[in-house]
């Protein structure tokens, strides 16, 4: 599976919500993915850990 768009709306998840408290449960729930899968999905499509990333 390629995860295009699956990265693409973790980025606009993140990228929305930049300034605010990241509830990570609504990204799960949008996605129908695990936390650890989408943290997984996120490192093999960026090569950037998604903790590093919203830390930007």
């Amino acid at each position: 599976m390629d995860y295009f768009t699956e990265t693409c709306a973790i980025i606009t998840f993140i990228e929305k919500r930049i300034k605010e408290r990241l509830e990570f449960k609504e990204l799960e729930k949008s996605l129908n993915f695990s936390y650890r899968h989408i943290r997984e999905i996120f490192r093999k499509k960026t090569n950037i850990p998604l903790s590093q990333y919203t830390l930007y």
